[in-house]
């Protein structure tokens, strides 16, 4: 029996994290698919997630609140660091984000993975199987 919904596939997912000190990784969905770059591979990998993998992922950005994030997380006392960005766009929600040494739901200059952004870190990490996005 065919399904009257449309497949859980993002309309946009854009992430980028790295600092001075830190690898860069670069995320972006491209038609249900997701191309991951990162400083220390060079070249674009293309990786495949599963219909449930993406079905998790967007429960797990509901559940860490990304959708009422602010536009803007700074800690002007530092200077170097770790920046971050996100584009997301799902079901007619979108959010677009920036961080500089700040997260959201991290009071400190990093974040816990049990922190909203921690969460949503970890769902990028089973969307993808990369372990190495910090």
């Amino acid at each position: 029996m065919k399904s009257d919904h449309p497949p859980p596939l993002p309309d946009r997912v854009c992430f980028e994290i790295g600092g001075f000190f830190a690898a860069c990784h670069r995320i972006v969905s491209a038609g249900g698919k997701v191309k991951y770059q990162s400083a220390k591979y060079g070249d674009p990998v293309l990786l495949h997630p599963s219909q449930s993998q993406w079905e998790q992922f967007w429960e797990a950005v509901d559940e860490a609140g990304v959708w009422t994030w602010s536009h803007e997380y700074w800690d002007h006392g530092i200077c170097d660091g770790t920046q971050w960005k996100l584009k997301l766009t799902h079901h007619g929600k979108s959010v677009r984000c920036f961080g500089s040494n700040a997260f959201p739901g991290s009071a400190a200059a990093d974040y816990s993975e049990d922190s909203n952004f921690g969460r949503f870190v970890v769902a990028l990490r089973q969307l993808t199987g990369l372990r190495e996005i910090e």
